[in-house]
């Protein structure tokens, strides 16, 4: 499994830097990938959007990175078009070259790909979709298949790994639309992994108004913290994203829990809140009988203290 990700993905650990002719022309400079200060470009998996080096990917993907809108070989895409139609790993690599090719020729590819048989497949393809409605207005990304597939996937889809994804992808997007999705998911999925992502997006985003919803469930499930941490620790995670003053004492409630995760989140949050108060919950906590726990504390305090002054006495 470890070789099969690394092979896929364009080797995670470090991957050969040259790259083999495969027989097409090698493309101009002035792509259509956008890349950062770097050099790197982003790229969607089956788990999220990430930082690439284009010479750590797989040498077909390298060379859509460098594809120009004038300079894309329309026999590479027809071959994409058979490849989507192959085994899983090929569908996942033929996913990732297509993101960098011209939109308009690939959209219905992609989309066709959020209702794939394979739930890494679909998974990928959400945040393909996510991916496609960035940069768009608000009235030209609801309108778009992308975000209607992305939608559609995040309320239909049979697997809740393929929701979850759907909805961490809509962490990269922003809008009223965007906010309306997340806030229903968190609500209503019927699956806690779902739940979790759109919690997690919620905090992403930044939109304040989700924190009196967050709020509402952390206290509604404050006393299962044994069957919900993980949901609790994405409640927390995303309180803290919103420096949300008002769930401050509720965050400070669960230093102590039984759960060694629940308190490794809170260690982490509370950097993001000032007072007193926090820092002196961060002093007990470095003293956590937990190493995880006890260190987080220790980082968090020095956050503390470089943002707000020394730790009151």
């Amino acid at each position: 499994m470890v070789a099969f990700i690394a092979g896929t993905f364009g080797g995670l650990g470090g991957g050969q830097k040259s790259r083999p002719s495969c027989g097409y022309k090698r493309l101009p400079v002035q792509a259509l990938a956008e890349k950062d200060s770097r050099g790197y470009v982003e790229l969607a998996t089956p788990f999220g959007i990430v930082s690439r080096d284009p010479m750590e990917l797989p040498p077909m993907v390298a060379m859509a990175v460098e594809s120009t809108a004038s300079n894309v070989p329309a026999s590479r895409i027809s071959e994409l078009m058979i490849l989507v139609k192959s085994n899983v790993k090929r569908k996942l690599v033929a996913l990732q070259e297509l993101q960098f090719y011209p939109r308009e020729s690939v959209t219905p590819t992609v989309v066709e790909m959020t209702k794939d048989t394979e739930e890494l497949v679909r998974a990928q393809a959400a945040y393909v979709c996510a991916m496609f409605c960035k940069g768009l207005d608000s009235d030209q990304m609801v309108g778009s298949g992308p975000y209607l597939a992305l939608l559609d996937t995040l309320q239909s889809d049979g697997s809740p790994t393929v929701r979850s994804a759907s909805a961490s992808a809509l962490s990269h997007l922003s809008g009223e639309h965007i906010f309306n999705a997340l806030i229903r998911t968190f609500l209503e999925d019927a699956d806690w992994l779902v739940r979790m992502s759109a919690a997690v997006s919620l905090g992403s985003i930044g939109d304040k108004r989700a924190a009196p919803v967050l709020l509402q469930t952390l206290r509604a499930k404050a006393k299962d913290v044994e069957s919900q941490s993980l949901v609790i620790q994405a409640i927390i995670g995303a309180l803290a994203q919103l420096e949300a003053d008002e769930a401050l004492d509720d965050i400070l409630s669960f230093w102590n829990s039984s759960d060694l995760l629940v308190r490794q989140q809170v260690a982490e949050g509370l950097a993001r809140f000032g007072g007193g108060k926090v820092a002196q919950t961060l002093e007990l906590m470095t003293k956590d009988p937990a190493e995880i726990v006890a260190q987080q504390a220790k980082y968090s305090l020095q956050a503390w203290n470089r943002k707000y002054g020394n730790t009151p006495n």
